[in-house]
């Protein structure tokens, strides 16, 4: 990669700015997919996102779970998604500053 921005001129701390920032959005990519954030209602998908990437996956799954009353597995999936449209946008507003 460091060879194909030289040779494009890019050199130096900009080549490593555009390194990091590819970095961070496959990494954000790869962190909102283990959420499943696509599915998660606005607001409270940031949220989880957020305690993801500072907390872990399991971590913040673990916790949306706890939260909804959904069986606590670490792992996303049809029980939760269904278990967070039962909670309702008010009560899970109170978890988040985004919403």
């Amino acid at each position: 990669m460091q060879s194909a921005l030289i040779l494009a001129g890019v050199t130096g701390g900009v080549a490593v700015i555009i390194f990091l920032t590819q970095l961070i959005n496959q990494l954000q990519g790869t962190i909102i997919d283990k959420v499943l954030g696509s599915q998660l209602p606005g607001g409270l998908d940031y949220a989880v996102f957020d305690f993801a990437v500072n907390s872990g996956v399991r971590r913040a799954i673990e916790f949306l779970q706890h939260v909804t009353s959904a069986k606590v597995d670490g792992k996303i999936g049809p029980e939760t998604l269904l278990a967070v449209e039962a909670m309702g946008r008010e009560r899970y507003a109170a978890y988040t500053d985004y919403v």
